[in-house]
């Protein structure tokens, strides 16, 4: 990948936002790409050398490792950013979750983030997923594992709107811990087997590769939106234009606005999206 510097930052930022301790060590595959779509991994293998992004694209990223950085250094005790292995389907995969501990077997793992993800979190399988696999190669490893969970610090949190949209779900503190469901082991070996199966192929494809589907593009659907006059948010969201026109005609100074759908990865967090020609696609039918 080519880092660019189109705001001119200080070369210590720009050092720190380059600086990548991130390794799979020894593997074929590392849990973080093996939850990913194929398709997004393969691609951004194959454009390695032609993909470009700017630091300041990345600054939350640095975000999270400083983050990470303060947090390995505060647990003495238990097991912290170790990365274990396993061979599974003919690919050797890794991981490295941020902390085990040995006294009560809670795995944890910690994520700077938005306000939508812990919103959403129930809807974020990726978690879920991303967790039971290290659960699983902690288990390989001798370690037991009686629970998970995803420490989220949320980046966009406001305490004003903590109080206003307190009814719909936003998270009441800038830090909330989300419980994760524990798989067993044989249902982990199965997805994490299915999971390698389906990188292992796209990665023996000469040319086009299966397509993300709708869940791993992060697809919000449009809709017709009702909005007051001068607002920013809308009352409602409706799939059905009929049903929406209906219902503001209802309502004292309520106008109806298309929302477009949009696939939230690809067009903010797929950096092989312009190599990706079912993502160029979208943008032309759209």
């Amino acid at each position: 990948m080519k880092l660019t510097n189109r705001l001119n930052l200080p070369d210590a930022l720009v050092a720190a936002i380059t600086a990548d301790d991130y390794s799979r060590g020894d593997a074929d595959i590392s849990v973080t790409q093996l939850i990913a779509p194929p398709r997004k991994v393969e691609l951004e293998r194959r454009h390695a050398d032609e993909i470009v992004e700017d630091a300041a694209e990345r600054i939350w990223l640095l975000f999270g490792k400083i983050a990470h950085g303060i947090l390995e250094k505060a647990q003495s005790t238990g097991v912290r950013e170790t990365r274990l292995y396993s061979d599974i389907g003919g690919l050797r995969i890794s991981g490295a979750f941020d902390h085990l501990s040995l006294e009560d077997g809670v795995l944890s793992d910690y994520k700077v983030t938005s306000v939508w993800s812990v919103k959403n979190a129930g809807e974020k399988s990726e978690w879920e997923e991303q967790l039971n696999a290290y659960a699983y190669l902690a288990a390989e490893a001798g370690y037991k594992v009686n629970s998970l969970r995803i420490v989220a610090l949320c980046r966009d949190w406001r305490m004003s709107d903590a109080e206003k949209y307190k009814d719909e779900g936003y998270p009441e503190f800038q830090v909330a811990v989300l419980p994760q469901r524990l798989w067993n082991l044989g249902k982990t070996y199965d997805w994490l087997l299915e999971r390698v199966t389906l990188h292992r192929e796209a990665r023996q494809l000469p040319l086009e590769l299966p397509h993300c589907t709708p869940e791993e593009r992060w697809e919000k659907p449009g809709g017709w939106a009702l909005m007051k006059p001068g607002a920013t948010r809308a009352t409602r969201v409706l799939a059905n234009e009929a049903d929406a026109r209906k219902l503001a005609a209802a309502t004292k100074d309520m106008q109806v606005v298309f929302r477009p759908g949009v696939s939230v990865r690809c067009e903010s967090y797929c950096a092989a999206a312009p190599f990706c020609s079912q993502f160029k696609k979208g943008k032309v039918a759209a």
